[in-house]
């Protein structure tokens, strides 16, 4: 007597994993999939490219009724041009702090930590994507801004063009100084796991502080406080899309402006401290 036997199923004790490839991909659907990030963008190259073109048309008239204030050149054309990034930046760490901590609101983090139980490519996945869409924007941001202000500003003589020298430098590093923002908002987000926290931190370090500080500078000139101020992301941000001239910033008592080198190296420190904080924290709590 034959005794029939099911078809034996062979067991897995490691289920498949999800690649990093795969973890990229399933970012950049959601970070293209959230209509905050379609508004953010919007509102960041319309504003930012708005500001640009006014500081110029305003500037040429002023320029046009003073000839002595010619001769700049590209400088000044790439500081007016690049006017609106201030603008870029706060929304873009905004967007920073949203793209984590609106996946905590949801509830979809759980999801996302199921998918991922290593946790840290997840993070390390967010800031890639973050950081690749947002250099993308800034690159559209100052190029545009420039291309449309340096016509007006020629017009009332001050001429620059891309071939000059730092000119393009100055532009790359615009749109990197909104990477960095973006990068040090994740890592907030990421620590405080609260959207309204996470942009109060982040306002607050990137505009409320550099305010309060710029006030107390007018009172008090102590150097380790004109020291202190250099060190503050966007005050060093700045100094990856000025065009260095011979103007010593220590004379107006800003302090030195960094290398574009220096400040790309400082910057990098303040995204590893906050994204190591974030990674740190997310990897030992619950979701």
């Amino acid at each position: 007597m034959s005794t029939a036997t099911a078809p034996r199923v062979r067991e897995t004790t490691n289920p498949p994993k999800l690649s990093f490839a795969g973890i990229l991909n399933s970012e950049w659907i959601k970070l293209r999939s959230v209509r905050s990030t379609v508004w953010v963008f919007s509102i960041t190259l319309v504003a930012a490219i708005g500001l640009a073109l006014l500081v110029a048309s305003v500037a040429s008239a002023i320029i046009g009724e003073s000839p002595g204030m010619t001769g700049a050149g590209a400088a000044a054309v790439v500081g007016m041009s690049t006017t609106g990034l201030a603008l870029g930046q706060l929304a873009i760490a905004v967007l920073g702090v949203l793209i984590i901590t609106g996946e905590y609101s949801t509830g979809l983090i759980k999801a996302s930590l199921i998918s991922v139980p290593t946790r840290l490519p997840m993070l390390a996945a967010k800031a890639i994507v973050l950081a690749g869409t947002t250099f993308v924007l800034g690159l559209v941001i100052t190029f545009v801004s420039f291309l449309i202000s340096a016509p007006l500003l020629a017009n009332a003589g001050l001429k620059a063009s891309l071939a000059d020298e730092g000119v393009v430098l100055a532009l790359v590093g615009g749109a990197l100084s909104l990477v960095f923002i973006a990068l040090i908002s994740l890592g907030i987000g990421t620590m405080v796991r609260s959207s309204a926290a996470g942009i109060a931190i982040a306002l607050g370090l990137f505009l409320l502080l550099p305010t309060v500080v710029g006030i107390v500078l007018v009172f008090v000139q102590a150097e380790w406080a004109i020291e202190a101020a250099r060190y503050l992301p966007t005050t060093v941000a700045q100094s990856l899309y000025a065009i260095p001239t011979e103007t010593d910033l220590s004379e107006l008592g800003l302090g030195k402006q960094f290398e574009f080198w220096q400040a790309a190296l400082i910057l990098t420190g303040w995204s590893a401290l906050t994204l190591g904080g974030g990674a740190a924290l997310l990897a030992r709590r619950d979701a």
